[in-house]
């Protein structure tokens, strides 16, 4: 896999182009198959593992927690996590990025993960309503007790991210060095997803991503399945049916896609991978894997790019 540099003016990460989304962690039924899948990543050559406070109501953190402490592999990974994410599905709207709230989040984190620093920590969530100067001096604070490297910012609009680093750059202050955006072959739109507090890769916010050479780690990369089940007749996710089918693009999207698949003899699975890193900026794909053969045939993704 190639690497993304992350920086700040201090800290310099280098992390794998795929990252390994992390979040069914938090079901115990499925902790064997998932460490199967975090062994088989490492064993790629893969670097960041994505976590986050929300998942599985802290869950996920811990049992990544557990295996680092097993693997004795915490020095081989970057440990990529966010907080400041609602209380409820029914209230993304009510902000959680206090100082309060964010150092209670970032306390249990640590303690979850068993670590003192996390690698790279993302706001879950944006407020418009708070201040870029209060939320940039409130984890500028946090990276100065060490306990945070560098800083992200998840469903940030770019223009946000550009005041809030213009604001922490003026003041010497610890600036967003990475975003990570909803972005995928398949073209949606909040109102679509059921959640618009949800940022979705635009021409708008990748102009600005281009223009600075923005590193951006692209979630529900692999479109929820949508495209391998289209095509398998497999029952859809509910997020997925909903993202992503009332949009005919997707479904020319699709075929294209298929026609590709078969002309290269490769899965969709790599292709849609590809597809994100093949971009003309720093980008890494989060893959979500179900079984460790799912996560054997999309890794494959690490030779490819694609025009």
């Amino acid at each position: 896999m190639q690497k993304i540099i992350i920086q700040n003016q201090k800290e310099k990460l280098e992390i794998t182009d795929i990252a390994l989304g992390a979040g069914q962690l938090g079901n115990a039924d499925r902790s064997s198959e998932c460490y199967k899948i975090l062994d088989y990543y490492i064993e790629m050559g893969g670097n960041c593992l994505d976590v986050a406070r929300a998942y599985a109501n802290g869950a996920c953190e811990e049992e990544l927690g557990r295996f680092l402490r097993l693997r004795k592999a915490r020095n081989k990974v970057i440990i990529s996590s966010k907080g400041g994410f609602p209380l409820e599905r029914s209230s993304m709207h009510l902000s959680r990025l206090s100082k309060q709230e964010l150092t209670k989040d970032i306390e249990q984190s640590l303690k979850a993960l068993g670590t003192e620093v996390i690698d790279i920590y993302f706001l879950h969530r944006d407020d418009c309503n708070i201040p870029v100067e209060e939320i940039m001096s409130i984890l500028d604070n946090f990276v100065k007790e060490g306990k945070i490297r560098t800083l992200g910012a998840s469903n940030w609009t770019a223009g946000r991210i550009g005041l809030a680093n213009d604001f922490a750059n003026a003041n010497l202050l610890t600036p967003f060095s990475a975003s990570q955006i909803n972005w995928s072959l398949a073209l949606t739109t909040p109102p679509l997803t059921g959640d618009i507090t949800h940022i979705i890769m635009n021409s708008t916010e990748k102009g600005w991503y281009q223009e600075n050479a923005f590193p951006v780690m692209a979630y529900s990369a692999q479109a929820k399945g949508f495209f391998t089940k289209y095509f398998s007749g497999n029952k859809q996710k509910l997020s997925g049916e909903r993202s992503y089918l009332p949009l005919s693009i997707n479904i020319h999207r699709a075929e294209r896609l298929k026609a590709l698949s078969e002309e290269l003899k490769l899965p969709m699975s790599v292709l849609l991978l590809s597809y994100i890193r093949s971009q003309s900026l720093p980008a890494v794909a989060i893959g979500g894997f179900s079984s460790l053969e799912q996560a054997q045939e999309s890794l494959t993704a690490e030779s490819i790019r694609l025009t």
